[in-house]
């Protein structure tokens, strides 16, 4: 698949990644066994664009081995992988591969004035706080 737009923005996890265009549109490749790239296939080879996550206004996103957890601009929590660990939060189902995590947008409003920001371990996930605003 070619990519049409520029690429604006790129994630990387161990085995996976994701880029975002200047259009909005969200591609994943690499190894996909947990679902961490929300795209229900157990490889993603080559770039897959994620339907499920584009024209979300993608803000922040943390990758790491099995698990990825996406920040939207209206306050959406997306997470994608193994959960097996409760390392996602509380979920609520939104599509195969993709899901919400109530538990983290709850913590999100909770500090709205402050700039969320993600990261993750191996059985992990860090949201923290910046002071700035959105």
């Amino acid at each position: 698949m070619n990519i049409d737009a520029p690429v604006s923005k790129i994630f990387c996890g161990s085995l996976s990644g994701i880029a975002i265009t200047s259009q909005d549109e969200v591609y994943c490749w690499g190894d996909n066994g947990s679902g961490e790239t929300g795209i229900p296939s157990s490889r993603v080879s080559n770039w897959t664009m994620n339907h499920d996550l584009c024209y979300k206004e993608i803000t922040n996103v943390g990758i790491h081995t099995y698990q990825t957890i996406i920040l939207t601009r209206s306050g959406q929590v997306l997470i994608c992988g193994n959960n097996s660990n409760n390392q996602l939060g509380a979920v609520m189902e939104t599509s195969q591969g993709v899901k919400r995590s109530t538990q983290l947008e709850e913590l999100c409003r909770k500090f709205s004035n402050k700039t969320p920001f993600v990261t993750g371990g191996f059985q992990h996930m860090i949201v923290y706080f910046a002071d700035g605003g959105k």
